[in-house]
C-alpha cells in the first residue's frame, strides 16, 4: 500500500505545478519515512522543509510530523517540546488539539504521569472540540480518573492492613478473608488498567506476579493466572505463557 502511495505521490509531481500541492506531497513523503521507520531521512525532510518560508501554510503540521519522528526515536523529551511550541504557537486551532491530545499519550503511555496527561488531555476541548480526538480525550479523561480513584483505594486498604505489604502474609485476625479478596480484585484491576489501557504490560506482570508469590491459596489466583498466561502470549513470550499455563492446570 505504502507503494502504492508513493506512486500516487510520484504522478503528482511529474504534472502538478500548483506549489502547495507540492509542498503536501513532501510531507507525505516525509510521513511515509517515518512509517518505514526511516526517521533520519523524516526529520531531515522535514527540517528542510521548515526552514523554507514558502511552506509556512503546512508548518503545524510540519511540526507535528517531527514530534512523531521524535517519538519513535526514543527521544520523548523532544517531542514534549515540539507539542507544547505546536501548543503555544497555535492556540484554538486543530493542530494544537492533536498536539495536545499527542501529548497526553506520551505521558500517560511512556511516562506514566497521569496528572500530565489529564491535563493534556482536558486541553484537548478548549482547543479543538469537534474532532475526533476530543472524544478520545474524554475516554481517557475518564479512564485516569477510575484508575487514580483505584490507586487511592488500594492506599487506604494499605495502610489499615499494612500486613497486606508484607512478602509472606502471615494469619491475621484483621485480615479476613473477604479484606484479602477485596485487595485481590482491586490489585487485579490496577493490573488490568496497566495492561488493556495504559499499553505497560510489564508493570501489570509484576503485579500479577507479586500477587500469586503472597497469596498463593487464594481462590482468586486462578483468574489471575490466566490473565498473566495471556498477557506473555501476547507479548509473545510463549515459553513462560505456557509455564504459566500449565501452573494453572497443575495447581487449580
Amino acid at each position: 500500500m505504502l507503494d502504492e502511495a508513493l506512486d500516487v505521490l510520484e504522478k503528482i509531481e511529474d504534472i502538478s505545478i500548483d506549489p502547495e500541492m507540492l509542498t503536501r506531497v513532501q510531507l507525505q513523503y516525509a510521513k511515509i519515512f517515518r512509517i518505514r521507520k526511516m526517521y533520519q531521512e523524516s526529520e531531515d525532510l522535514i527540517k528542510e522543509m521548515l526552514a523554507n518560508e514558502n511552506n509556512r501554510t503546512v508548518f503545524p503540521e510540519l511540526e507535528l510530523e517531527l514530534a512523531q519522528v521524535y517519538y519513535h526515536q526514543g527521544k520523548p523529551d523532544h517531542a514534549i517540546i515540539r507539542y507544547q511550541t505546536i501548543i503555544d504557537n497555535y492556540p484554538n486551532t486543530i493542530h494544537a488539539a492533536k498536539a495536545s491530545f499527542r501529548l497526553g499519550e506520551l505521558y500517560l503511555y511512556t511516562m506514566g504521569d497521569y496528572e500530565k496527561a489529564r491535563n493534556a488531555f482536558v486541553a484537548v476541548s478548549q482547543h479543538q472540540r469537534n474532532i475526533m480526538e476530543s472524544t478520545l480525550a474524554q475516554s481517557r479523561i475518564n479512564q485516569i480518573g477510575r484508575y487514580v480513584s483505584l490507586s487511592k483505594e488500594l492506599n487506604d486498604l494499605e495502610s489499615k492492613y499494612p500486613s497486606l505489604l508484607n512478602k509472606v502474609i502471615e494469619p491475621d485476625s484483621l485480615l479476613t478473608p473477604s479484606v484479602t479478596m477485596n485487595y485481590l480484585k482491586k490489585k487485579f484491576n490496577k493490573a488490568e488498567y496497566l495492561a488493556f489501557d495504559f499499553q505497560n504490560p510489564d508493570s501489570a506482570l509484576q503485579i500479577y506476579q507479586s500477587l500469586v508469590n503472597r497469596f498463593p491459596e487464594d481462590p482468586f489466583i486462578p483468574q489471575i493466572l490466566n490473565t498473566w498466561s495471556y498477557i506473555l502470549a501476547e507479548k509473545e513470550d510463549t515459553i513462560r505463557s505456557e509455564m504459566i499455563k500449565n501452573r494453572l492446570i497443575r495447581d487449580y
